[in-house]
């Protein structure tokens, strides 16, 4: 299965809007997608909904119906990736000029949404530094900016190899204590290591009920098959992704479909209910974006078998159709770090 060009990258990541906060006591350790830091005085934190990848923790006097939608200025937004990401923050935001916003906009104690659309902003920086940062290399860059006469700092820190990143955008000046006792006080000795390539053959893929050079009848009923995935290796995968595609071949229809290059019917078992699946890869990457009812977790040496349906359409000629199994990370919108694949 061959990646195709991703589409436009998605806005930052964060928590929704409404999701409600909660006050820690002084000096509490807050765990987050393996990360831990201390909860600074009077701050509180954002209750995560378990599929974001960032966090927000909001500074003493944040409006008290401030939610993760207010983050920037009035909190520090911890991310944290299980891959690289092309959507902000990301590594090359650390050198940009305009690094510390995803587009023109001043998040500002005073914000005025017209100073954002009409330009009236000038940004000196980045100011670049190296510090240690939970035992680890890490990368610091900090901007003046000014808005319109309203000037503040943005700063943001990354853990490169971690895929961790602290942003603290127009926070107040008072507040740099509790932003420093964020940052000193994370903790990733439990956060397992994102993978690499060299995780791409973590997890074992086979089939069952679709052999190499099965007859299939175009327009025929549906054939059921198995995949079944089995982590050969140590590490635990809490969130991953089954893709199943039908590949182009020689037989494929000349105009392609919408769901992908071939005619026909691809479906994915959830329990009692059959659900629809991309048909094949298509043109862009959204067959890639997951289903959260298909994702699922594996510790060493677990397996998960997921069942699929096929019906191809009168529309498909004679040939070899490959069909092509593999197991990602979930994709985050510019990449697919795929862990095994048949």
């Amino acid at each position: 299965m061959r990646p195709r060009a991703p589409p436009a990258p998605p806005p930052p990541p964060t928590t929704p809007a409404t999701t409600p906060a909660t006050t820690a006591p002084a000096g509490t350790t807050y765990p987050f997608r393996g990360v831990k830091f201390k909860i600074p005085p009077g701050w509180r934190a954002v209750n995560p909904d378990p599929a974001a990848n960032s966090l927000c923790i909001l500074s003493p006097s944040a409006p008290q119906d401030a939610s993760a939608g207010d983050c920037l200025p009035h909190g520090v937004l911890l991310t944290v990736l299980d891959q690289e990401s092309e959507s902000w923050p990301r590594l090359p935001d650390l050198d940009s000029d305009s690094g510390w916003s995803t587009q023109p906009w001043c998040p500002a104690w005073s914000y005025s949404p017209t100073l954002a659309r009409s330009g009236q902003i000038d940004s000196v920086g980045p100011t670049r530094s190296t510090p240690t940062v939970a035992g680890r290399a890490a990368r610091k860059s900090q901007w003046q900016i000014n808005c319109g006469g309203d000037a503040f700092t943005a700063q943001m820190w990354a853990l490169p190899k971690d895929f961790v990143s602290v942003a603290a955008i127009g926070l107040k000046a008072d507040y740099q204590p509790g932003l420093m006792t964020i940052v000193n006080t994370l903790d990733l000795s439990g956060r397992q290591a994102p993978p690499t390539e060299a995780n791409r053959n973590d997890i074992a893929v086979s089939f069952d009920g679709l052999a190499a050079g099965q007859q299939l009848t175009a327009g025929s009923s549906a054939v059921t098959f198995s995949v079944t995935f089995r982590n050969t290796s140590q590490n635990t995968y809490g969130r991953l992704q089954p893709l199943v595609v039908t590949e182009p071949y020689p037989g494929s229809p000349p105009v392609q479909v919408v769901q992908g290059p071939n005619d026909g019917k691809l479906e994915r078992q959830d329990g009692d209910t059959w659900r629809p699946a991309p048909m094949g890869p298509g043109s862009d990457m959204g067959y890639a974006v997951a289903d959260q009812a298909s994702l699922f977790s594996l510790a060493p040496g677990q397996t998960r078998k997921v069942t699929y349906r096929l019906t191809l359409g009168a529309g498909n000629g004679p040939g070899d159709m490959p069909v092509s199994a593999q197991v990602t990370l979930p994709y985050n919108g510019s990449k697919l770090t795929v862990l095994g694949e048949k």
